[in-house]
């Protein structure tokens, strides 16, 4: 059965979130939001939502996959979570930490709308 951890809604300054492991040093700065509309990088991960001049973006993160999921998969990657899992905006606007999903992880986001997403929901299994 899922369990949802966190909700939290944010006007994301930068257009993105970051998702990582708290020990990890791996960089999200490859990315190129123009190219793709996420970039991961061993552990780390970073996607496009709206930007905070557009509204507010709905974050929901899960133990498990959510009853009732959103309609499109961002992406779906393989975490090693050594310390807590983070997710963040690069403008430090939101930082929210679980330290109880250590472990080899599986992380999946999915979002209402791939381009522009106002809704993300986060499944770690």
């Amino acid at each position: 059965m899922a369990e949802m951890y966190a909700a939290f809604e944010v006007k994301a300054q930068h257009g993105c979130l970051v998702l990582r492991d708290s020990e990890s040093e791996r960089d999200v700065s490859d990315w190129d939001p123009t190219t793709q509309a996420w970039f991961v990088n061993h552990g780390s991960a970073i996607f496009g939502v709206i930007p905070g001049v557009e509204g507010h973006v709905r974050c929901e993160i899960w133990r498990g996959q959510p009853d009732r999921r959103l309609p499109h998969e961002m992406f779906s990657e393989p975490f090693t979570i050594l310390g807590a899992l983070r997710v963040e905006d690069p403008a430090g606007v939101v930082r929210v930490e679980l330290a109880t999903m250590r472990g080899a992880r599986q992380i999946q986001v999915t979002v209402d709308d791939i381009n522009w997403p106002l809704q993300v929901q986060i499944a770690v299994e």
